[in-house]
């Protein structure tokens, strides 16, 4: 019997493999149509409508300092909830669920498989993103 441990979502960036808490996760939408604003942080790539909810989409390979690539048609976003307000982080591509125990992780990474996957926490990136 497998022992049960914690739940990641199982995502890239460029060449780059992330994971995230899935109780951070709410959805994975192919990325949205994004209104862009102007005088924002500029990891802030702007904003979308969903389920009557203004949601901020964050650019994770722009935060990470990654390759950017032009088209994002096949590019996705993760919904998060953090405090009272939903962000949506860009992505290059979601893999699956991975199921670890925390022994598998060091130092927020996360070894599982023979790969490294770096773990994201939302409520970390809203932080650095307003300076608290």
């Amino acid at each position: 019997m497998q022992k049960e441990g914690i739940h990641y979502l199982d995502f890239q960036i460029d060449q780059n493999s992330y994971a995230i808490d899935i109780s951070y996760v709410k959805e994975v939408l192919l990325y949205p149509e994004v209104t862009h604003l102007h005088h924002t942080h500029e990891c802030i790539e702007g904003i979308f409508i969903l389920h009557d909810q203004v949601i901020t989409v964050i650019d994770l390979p722009g935060l990470f300092h990654l390759k950017e690539h032009e088209n994002t048609k096949n590019d996705m976003v993760i919904l998060s909830k953090v405090s009272n307000s939903y962000l949506a982080l860009h992505v290059h591509n979601v893999a699956g669920i991975i199921n670890a125990d925390e022994s598998r992780i060091k130092k927020d990474i996360l070894h599982w498989n023979g790969k490294e996957f770096k773990i994201i926490k939302p409520d970390k990136i809203v932080k650095d993103l307003c300076g608290k």
